[in-house]
């Protein structure tokens, strides 16, 4: 059966839905952390590094324990969408709790709240993002109308990663009022209830208009299918280790809003930059599809890692003090960044057809479950060295701005993402040129 236009359409949407709450979160969440709503010393910022490396690890771990509960999942509405139903209020209402740390408690019971209310929310994140990301490959049996599909949703995000990008902290400055000099903890609290209403409310349209395609119960998915699955599946593999080796992509993203205050001394400048690699992502969204149409999923993958290579290099020479060559190159990077996860993601479609094809099994639950595990640990390495960095250069709320501060902060986004990205590459030169139908 094919993929309809509603269907499309209602996945895009409410991937991009999701996508407010993940950006307001990936970009916002150590700007409002590091600001003076909460107040960290020193000793603060280093416990929060840690407790987010750390969080991120088993945020990542938990997906595939997610990928074997999905697999396991048969109701009337399949066994994706239901998650989709169940997990959006508790997002939402979860997200405004992170951005509401009250400032009569002390620097520890900050730490502690902030610690319970994220791993609660990451465990929610992840029951609502496996199952989203496997309904991808249930909307059409057809390859090519899957990588379409996944196109027009990633451009969907984009425009949501750019919205809140833009206006994220404008938000919360205006709910802080015209007298705030910055966000306050009040403006950001209403400017997170805004975004992540609006935000999962867009994600049930996944629920409600989508249908999944073949449906049937797989029994007894243990974790040691996952390790089956993953080990057996050389496509699947390759894509998981190669995503491992790109953690550097997610740097800027990580870090951006933190080098406009530390680097430029300007955080509405991130508003810019933060543009420039929402068009850069939109423009590839919409153009990948037609470009590994023609040359591959995996000529794509390893032509894009290394000419990311080359722009970040390229970022790094050109520097900080020119703002247009900046924006030229932050661009780049947005449009290489979106060719590789449109092209990651319709790896593990591919994957999922190459088990189905070996094994007769439907793995989505696994496969995906993989997608979301590697996106993590992307994440997670990303946040790890960066948080380092920042405990290094002893950066904390009030310290005097040093040129040796400016200059590693700029460094951990554009070499250590141009080395990320050419050992990348390796795992991809071993991808089959061919992957197994679906049937």
């Amino acid at each position: 059966m094919d993929i309809t236009r509603k269907e499309k359409a209602a996945f895009a949407v409410a991937g991009a839905g999701q996508n407010m709450v993940n950006t307001l979160i990936g970009t916002f969440l150590l700007t409002y952390m590091y600001s003076s709503a909460v107040g960290l010393s020193a000793k603060g910022v280093a416990a929060l590094g840690v407790f987010m490396t750390v969080s991120k690890i088993w945020d990542a771990v938990n997906d595939p324990i997610m990928g074997v509960v999905v697999d396991k999942t048969h109701t009337k509405f399949g066994k994706l969408r239901p998650y989709i139903l169940i997990t959006a209020v508790p997002i939402a209402v979860l997200t405004t709790l992170i951005f509401s740390i009250p400032q009569s408690f002390s620097e520890t019971m900050k730490l502690v709240y902030f610690a319970i209310v994220y791993l609660i929310w990451e465990t929610f994140y992840t029951l609502c993002d496996v199952p989203y990301w496997g309904l991808a490959s249930r909307l059409s049996n057809d390859p090519n109308e899957r990588t379409k599909a996944i196109g027009i949703t990633r451009a969907a995000q984009m425009l949501t990663l750019g919205l809140v990008t833009l206006f994220g902290y404008q938000l919360a400055k205006l709910f802080s009022g015209p007298a705030a000099a910055e966000a306050t903890g009040t403006g950001w609290t209403l400017a997170a209830l805004c975004i992540s209403v609006v935000g999962m409310g867009l994600f049930l349209l996944a629920f409600f208009f989508t249908k999944e395609k073949n449906d049937h119960m797989d029994e007894n998915v243990t974790l040691r299918d996952i390790f089956q699955t993953t080990l057996t599946c050389r496509p699947l593999l390759i894509v998981l280790l190669g995503s491992f080796l790109a953690f550097g992509k997610n740097m800027i993203q990580v870090a951006g809003s933190v080098f406009a205050i530390i680097v430029m001394d300007d955080e509405a400048l991130y508003m810019y930059l933060g543009a420039m690699i929402i068009v850069g992502m939109l423009v590839s969204s919409l153009i990948t599809p037609v470009i590994t149409k023609k040359f591959g999923n995996k000529a794509v993958m390893i032509g894009s890692n290394l000419l990311s290579v080359v722009v970040f290099v390229a970022m790094y020479f050109v520097g900080y003090n020119s703002l247009v060559g900046l924006m030229i190159m932050v661009l780049l990077n947005g449009l290489l960044g979106g060719v590789f996860m449109v092209t990651q993601t319709a790896m593990i479609a591919d994957a999922v057809d190459e088990i189905k094809y070996r094994t007769g099994k439907n793995r989505e639950g696994v496969c995906f479950s993989g997608l979301t595990f590697s996106s993590k640990i992307m994440t997670a390495i990303a946040t790890g060295v960066f948080s380092l960095i920042i405990v290094t250069v002893g950066y904390e709320s009030g310290v005097e701005i040093t040129q040796h501060m400016k200059d590693t902060v700029f460094m951990s986004i554009s070499l250590i993402p141009a080395a990320s990205s050419l050992f990348a590459c390796v795992p991809f030169f071993f991808y089959p040129k061919t992957i197994a139908p679906a049937e």
